[in-house]
């Protein structure tokens, strides 16, 4: 094009002289510029940009607009569904690459997505330990260091079709480089710069008609431009149209109209702009002679889909699903799939990004196909979602090498509504992903996941439904993990109340569940190790960690501190990897864990020091009212009282137990335990009267909440029974001794060291009872088996060769 026909409406042009014809040489000099612009945008972190559209047309008014309003503070690009929002974000995302050390892409229309994408951000920046471990602790700490220019100063950040300004607020705030909106919202502009995208002017309409329809002249540009009111998204769909069935112009035009005077004169209120509908009626009827079938149904299946990229092996790998289906038949032969593909692609209908293998529709298609579709269509198009959907589930929420899969499944099932599925896959899915949500700390988006799944369920589903019982343990650990307490939600007398305490309680009562959850917890250890080929991997620790918590319980203590070493050993590798934080909970729990088994195996002074630093990291890292911070602060008073610190034990246990109280209530298993404790703390320091008032209450409600043949009602007995006899009551010490072995040998086994811990007991009672004989073969089998159980150098070995009685103390369940 000579220079004298050029638009000079399609692109500023600040009186640049007119580009010499006869031009040559300076190669070298040209290709120097563009390599220095290439290695630019090549040292740039870069952060899921979508692919660019290298059939651009247009907008330099607004590429420049947001390049110089950049430094003012956030931009919002806005206008309605279909103008180019979106493209104009790619272009300038690309186009001005060379000006920004980091440039971050976030999907902001859901805000799980929004949240996931800004913590994907936190390794790019240099995060690794945030306290908190939550989700929005590492957006806080993104923010941060995005505020502070720490490590990039120059960043771009887009939120794509982002809806209330409200949910970006606090991100807004942290802006220290760019950050740049694309919304429909006219709200906007109370928060940001607003920059206002409309149409193409006609200038853009015609280039971008006379670049995409080959032989189009200016009049008939002219004339589809004013039937589409010059609308990108349409003209982009009349461009494939009439390029794919050979139709005329005039034909096309007079379709147009006719269509648009039908939803006009049928006063449809429409979701979308007008000529959007009327051209997609005239493209659904000349599609329906030129598309096959199975492309349709494809396009049925899509619009249940988010707007967001679909991977292809979501639908691909999971065909299995679609039974007796045609679409079934075409996706198994890889090129009817790929000539589906392309069809669906030629008529602007959806894009195909090969390099990702992945397809994306608009969100304004979406909405008009599920309009078009009948009922029955709808629902089987939407139940075929979410077969597809589930059959992607890996079944793994817990294990970290699953969760890009998860996420990759996030954006898609709240589009999909697949929590309205009664389909046992789908089901599985919606509470695997809530597991997934609550294990990566996106603890929000977890509340809101469950919470609609709870009231969609909970009005259609049996009580005794698996799925439904999940869920509610699921809540139940959610809160937990939050430092709330189920009754508050719940209230008191509520069933799910009733089941999350029960949940909550991870030691059972009778010994052969323990040696079922040592096997099941060793077959899981040796899954993971030969999935991963090593032992030195998060998930793997995991399982290493409840095999020592089952030994412990099982009473094989000195087996649970070796196993514990080795796995502290093993995660202070996973720590120095990077692959999580040292403060993490997982990290903790086991550090806990190995405190508690060092001390019952005899290692009082080791098991303090180690207690006392992860109790000081919870309170640092979680806060005080955490439930792990409490749990630790238990297991750390414990400690104290065992090497004489009775001053330290007495003030931790009597403010966990007031915390307990506050945050779980008052009848959380870790609220008893701490009551009972800090009554052995009074009945160490010789207070009995009032020691045994708090061993009775304590009791009644141990017995009220899990049975008077629990070993936690039973480690209360004891205790009561040294209190009485302490007092003189013997008799009834003996009373309550003999019953309490009775049960401990039933429920724990005879070698138990709580079991034997009773059986010393009740010997020094029996002896106060004038029962020598007895007294005496009880005590010398109960040190015998000692000895066996815990080793000739046990602490508990050597007071019960003095005579003396043995303490029982609560440990708090793994967090």
């Amino acid at each position: 094009m000579a220079d004298s026909d050029r638009d000079e409406t399609a692109a500023p042009w600040g009186n640049v002289p007119s580009r010499n014809p006869r031009f040559t040489g300076r190669e070298d000099l040209l290709a120097q510029w563009d390599s220095d612009r290439d290695e630019a945008a090549a040292r740039t972190v870069w952060g899921n940009i979508p692919p660019r559209n290298p059939d651009f047309i247009g907008r330099y008014e607004l590429l420049s607009a947001v390049r110089a309003g950049g430094e003012a503070g956030p931009l919002a690009l806005v206008g309605m569904g279909g103008v180019g929002k979106t493209q104009i974000a790619v272009e300038y995302a690309h186009r001005y690459s060379s000006d920004y050390e980091l440039i971050w892409w976030v999907p902001a229309d859901q805000l799980p997505l929004l949240h996931g994408a800004l913590a994907a951000l936190a390794p790019r920046l240099g995060i690794a330990d945030v306290p908190g471990r939550s989700q929005e602790d590492v957006i806080d700490a993104v923010c941060e260091a995005l505020r502070q220019g720490i490590p990039y100063r120059r960043w771009l950040l887009v939120f794509d079709n982002a809806h209330e300004p409200e949910d970006l607020q606090d991100l807004l705030s942290a802006a220290g480089g760019h950050v740049l909106v694309t919304s429909r919202n006219r709200r906007w502009s109370s928060h940001a710069t607003v920059l206002d995208v409309d149409v193409f002017f006609r200038a853009e309409s015609l280039e971008f008609l006379r670049h995409r329809v080959p032989g189009i002249d200016d009049d008939d540009a002219h004339r589809v431009s004013d039937e589409h009111g010059d609308l990108p998204l349409t003209l982009e769909q009349a461009r494939a149209l009439m390029g794919e069935t050979a139709t005329s112009i005039q034909a096309y035009l007079d379709e147009m109209r006719e269509e648009a005077s039908k939803i006009l004169a049928e006063g449809t209120q429409l979701e979308y702009p007008l000529p959007f509908g009327a051209a997609w009626n005239v493209s659904l009827a000349r599609i329906s002679r030129h598309v096959p079938f199975v492309a349709m149904e494809l396009l049925h299946r899509l619009a249940y889909f988010g707007a967001e990229p679909i991977r292809l092996d979501l639908i691909t790998k999971g065909r299995h699903v679609l039974a007796g289906s045609e679409l079934r038949n075409a996706i198994k032969d890889p090129d009817r799939m790929t000539n589906t593909l392309r069809a669906i692609e030629r008529y602007a209908l959806a894009w195909v990004d090969d390099s990702r293998r992945t397809i994306q529709m608009h969100r304004l298609i979406q909405v008009r196909i599920m309009n078009e579709l009948s009922a029955s269509a709808r629902s089987a198009a939407q139940q075929d979602v979410h077969l597809l959907l589930a059959a992607a589930d890996p079944d793994r929420p817990d294990d970290r090498d699953s969760w890009e899969t998860y996420d990759g499944l996030l954006r898609h099932i709240y589009p999909s509504r697949l929590i309205e599925s009664d389909e046992p896959d789908a089901r599985r899915l919606v509470t695997n992903m809530a597991r997934f949500l609550l294990v990566k700390g996106d603890l929000r988006t977890c509340a809101d996941w469950i919470d609609d799944a709870l009231e969609e369920w909970e009005q259609t589903t049996p009580e005794n439904d698996p799925q439904l019982r999940a869920l509610r343990r699921l809540k139940a650990n959610l809160l937990l993990t939050q430092g709330l307490h189920h009754e508050v939600v719940f209230g008191a007398n509520h069933m799910n109340t009733e089941e999350a305490l029960s949940n909550l309680v991870v030691d059972k009562v009778p010994a052969a569940e323990y040696e079922d959850a040592l096997r099941r917890d060793q077959r899981s250890y040796d899954i993971r190790r030969d999935h991963y080929g090593t032992e030195v991997h998060p998930s793997v620790a995991l399982s290493g960690t409840a095999i020592a918590r089952d030994l412990r319980l099982l009473g094989r203590y000195r087996e649970a501190r070796e196993h514990g070493e080795r796995m502290f050993a093993i995660y202070r590798d996973i720590v120095d990897q990077g692959m999580i934080p040292v403060n993490h909970l997982d990290v903790l729990n086991q550090a806990r864990e190995l405190a508690v088994a060092r001390r019952m195996a005899g290692w009082s002074y080791q098991a303090r020091d180690l207690a006392l630093d992860v109790y000081d990291k919870y309170h640092t890292t979680y806060g005080e009212d955490h439930p792990g911070t409490l749990a630790a602060e238990l297991s750390l008073a414990n400690c104290y009282r065992v090497v004489a610190n009775y001053d330290a034990s007495s003030q931790l246990v009597t403010d966990a137990a007031r915390r307990c109280a506050e945050v779980l209530g008052p009848r959380h298993p870790c609220t008893l335990g701490a009551t009972m404790n800090a009554a052995l703390m009074l009945y160490v320091r010789g207070v009995l009267p009032t020691a045994r008032a708090r061993f009775d209450a304590t009791l009644a409600e141990f017995a009220t909440v899990f049975g008077v043949r629990h070993h936690y009602t039973l480690m209360c007995s004891i205790n009561l029974a040294s209190t009485l006899s302490g007092l003189g009551e013997w008799e009834e010490a003996r009373r309550i001794g003999e019953r309490s072995l009775e049960a401990l040998r039933e429920v724990l086994g005879e070698d138990h060291p709580l079991t034997l811990a009773c059986a010393v007991n009740l010997s020094l009672d029996l002896r106060m009872v004038n029962e020598f004989e007895r007294a005496a073969e009880l005590h010398d089998d109960a040190i015998e088996r000692l000895i066996r159980t815990l080793g000739p150098d046990h602490s508990d070995v050597v007071v019960v060769a003095e005579h003396h009685r043995l303490e029982v103390d609560f440990e708090p369940p793994a967090v």
